[in-house]
């Protein structure tokens, strides 16, 4: 979704619902973890971004990866001034570089899911013992770090895990037979065409944990980190803002705490995880 055309307006708007002239000031840089390819990436966080400015008045700046290791190593070298991460990277952003969670959805949990081809046999995870199972990267967490995880804990299996950097690559993969079954998360599934969805099948899905937040660096001024945060909360309230957060998603916007994420230190996914180089 880019950006939007303008549509005549009848009446005026009212006050509080005019966009701020962005003043000059210090530039902040927002990460985002790549789910999508490139050009998905743009049309979902560019438009929002832009929004955020024009709300807060705070000159904001996309600052896109296109691979996940490679967003990895930015977060923990504190290279972003704000980053939707997802929540096992938050835990290792908070460790390695002090990141604060600023805000989550809070009507939807992050799963992960396993997928395989409909017209093929798999359908259990016992069958997947042995097999080529793709995942976007090592530590996606619901798609990969978590999933792998239970497979080796919960249900003793060992796949062979090939790695092919986004969500969208794991469910093709599966359609064409390259892997017999794929790990993903029911956002980015339901994000593909209907055509693609019907032709996978989920055969698990995983307990939930707190969904990605949108993060500081604490050398962001808390009154910054304040404007950035009623501004994304005050999206869900307009029809604009709502098409905003639908792309990435994110259905009701409410501020996010460490305690969200203690869960997943407790779960103690460091065997599974790889640093980025």
């Amino acid at each position: 979704m880019g950006c939007e055309s303008q549509t005549p307006v009848l009446n005026p708007p009212a006050p509080a619902t005019v966009p701020k002239v962005v003043t000059k000031g210090p530039v902040y840089t927002i990460g985002v973890v790549p789910q999508w390819g490139s050009e998905r990436l743009f049309e979902i966080w560019q438009p929002l971004v832009t929004h955020l400015s024009d709300q807060t008045g705070l000159n904001l700046k996309l600052e896109p990866t296109f691979s996940i290791p490679n967003f990895e190593k930015g977060f923990s070298e504190g290279e972003y001034d704000f980053a939707y991460m997802n929540p096992y990277h938050f835990v290792c952003a908070q460790r390695d570089q002090g990141y604060l969670p600023l805000v989550r959805d809070h009507k939807r949990q992050l799963t992960g899911i396993l997928v395989s081809a409909k017209d093929s046999d798999i359908k259990s995870i016992e069958q997947l013992e042995g097999q080529r199972v793709d995942f976007p990267s090592p530590n996606a967490l619901g798609a990969s770090l978590y999933m792998r995880t239970l497979l080796a804990r919960e249900f003793n299996v060992e796949c062979v895990p090939k790695f092919v950097q986004t969500h969208e690559s794991v469910y093709l993969n599966v359609i064409s037979g390259k892997a017999v079954a794929g790990g993903g998360v029911r956002r980015t599934l339901e994000a593909q065409i209907p055509e693609l969805q019907e032709r996978l099948r989920v055969i698990y899905e995983t307990p939930g944990v707190a969904p990605h937040p949108l993060a500081y660096h604490p050398r962001v001024p808390e009154h910054v980190a304040a404007k950035v945060t009623t501004a994304m909360i005050e999206m869900a309230t307009s029809e604009e803002g709502k098409k905003l957060l639908a792309g990435i998603p994110m259905t009701k916007p409410g501020t996010a705490t460490r305690e969200d994420y203690q869960p997943l230190v407790d779960l103690k996914l460091e065997e599974f995880y790889q640093a980025p180089e």
